[in-house]
């Protein structure tokens, strides 16, 4: 009897042993290139976008008195400071890469979810840490400062770490727009994206999918009316849309 529990489970753990040397992470480590997802975002109907509007989110940026915050050539400079391990940074991403999409081509995301250790457990997201942004509009900014088990990724520069302490205290997500507004925390609760793949979170938004959608695009055209000021109402076709006429109102 003891011989057969024995090769029982040796039998299990060669399983197990398998299963995981074949199957790769579990789903709380996904991770990978994430071009396809940004192809989603990037393909989302404007019409939809108009018709969401603000989505019944408010707007959690205020605008400041700085030095204007500009990049190469001088085009304003959008700055995002953020955490692997933050849910609250987690939903921002999907927000602010549907945004910036809308300015320019989002280059070499990543896939990655929030820290298991945290609210909002394992939530599904984006990473900005290889991120390359063309655009003739603005410049994109983004430092990652730790991965998803909390260990340091990427430093701020000293203005970086100025602008951080300055505006928010230290809280992430930190955004600034081009020294013109800065926004402190998420535009909506991580709550919606629960349980999901980023697959299945890309599918939602570009099918207008329920609350998820709401909030998703409904802060994304916040954060265009926010970028929008900084570019002097450019791209017009962009700018002039009625969702993003309706995310200004939400400024303060």
């Amino acid at each position: 009897m003891l011989a057969l529990l024995a090769l029982g489970l040796l039998v299990t753990g060669f399983v197990v042993y398998a299963r995981n040397q074949a199957g790769g992470q579990p789903q709380a480590q996904e991770s990978g290139d994430g071009s396809s997802v940004v192809a989603k975002l990037s393909g989302v109907s404007p019409a939809l976008l108009d018709r969401v509007g603000a989505g019944g989110t408010k707007s959690v940026s205020k605008a400041i008195t700085g030095p204007p915050l500009t990049g190469i050539g001088g085009k304003p400079q959008i700055l995002y400071l953020g955490a692997e391990y933050c849910p609250y940074c987690a939903a921002e991403r999907w927000s602010l890469a549907v945004a910036l999409s809308r300015f320019g081509q989002l280059q070499g995301i990543r896939l990655t979810r929030s820290g298991s250790d945290d609210a909002f457990p394992d939530t599904a997201t984006l990473s900005f840490t290889q991120v390359r942004y063309v655009s003739s509009y603005i410049e994109f900014v983004a430092v990652e400062t730790a991965d998803r088990q909390r260990q340091p990724l990427q430093s701020p520069s000293p203005a970086q770490q100025h602008l951080l302490d300055t505006y928010s205290g230290g809280s992430i997500p930190f955004l600034d727009f081009a020294g013109q507004r800065t926004q402190i925390g998420s535009g909506f609760l991580p709550d919606v994206l629960a349980n999901r793949s980023q697959d299945q979170i890309a599918n939602s938004i570009t099918a207008g999918d329920g609350p998820l959608a709401q909030a998703v695009l409904g802060h994304a055209n916040v954060l265009t009316a926010a970028i929008c000021r900084t570019t002097a109402g450019q791209p017009a076709g962009v700018c002039g849309s009625a969702g993003v006429k309706a995310g200004d109102l939400q400024l303060r």
